[in-house]
């Protein structure tokens, strides 16, 4: 009985890693990504949401806070918005500006894990709020080979890992000026 439970917990682990790692099978990189079980798809027309995108709604307490935090006023997110949000980070993480924003001179270690993830590994929580007459998104990333399974939670609260390295943080988009704002990894300064 042990040992079915080692080779459980071993198989499990190499399914974690080959997750984690981007080397999931022949999919690759820009593979399309499935929708996950229990993620509803509340997408239509134009600009479809992934399955990784969730906009949250007003109503949850962390968004209040967030958005009480930030001095502005909660914005309702279209579709079209999201898929701008979306299509602004995905060009930031794939240009290195990520990179160039945050590596201090003379630092030779900057690689790997001090580097985000490609977008289409994250699930997106999304916050849209009004400021200084600028709409802009606030985005919290959680990589999917954290939780898997669980992603249906993503919709009933804004998560948040105090340090998870390369694979949770935040962003702030500024659709009005149509740029990154701030992009930053947990446990980067």
């Amino acid at each position: 009985m042990k040992t079915y439970g080692f080779l459980l917990t071993m198989m499990l682990l190499a399914v974690v890693l080959s997750e984690c790692s981007g080397k999931a099978g022949r999919q690759g990189r820009n593979a399309p990504q499935p929708a996950m079980a229990g993620v509803e798809r509340t997408d239509t027309g134009k600009y479809p949401l992934d399955s990784l995108d969730v906009v949250m709604p007003d109503t949850l307490e962390e968004v209040a806070w967030l958005i009480d935090n930030r001095h502005s006023r909660f914005h309702a997110l279209t579709p079209k918005e999201v898929a701008q949000t979306r299509n602004l980070l995905k060009k930031y993480i794939d240009s290195g500006q990520y990179e160039a924003d945050h590596r201090q001179p003379g630092d030779v270690s900057f690689s790997g894990s001090r580097l985000p993830l490609p977008l289409e590994k994250y699930a997106r929580q999304y916050v849209g709020y009004e400021q200084a007459g600028h709409v802009k998104v606030f985005v919290q990333l959680n990589a999917v080979c954290t939780y898997g399974a669980s992603l249906h939670n993503l919709h009933h609260r804004l998560l948040y890992v105090k340090d998870g390295g390369h694979y949770f943080g935040d962003a702030t988009v500024d659709l009005t000026a149509d740029r990154v704002e701030q992009f930053d990894l947990n446990g980067e300064g």
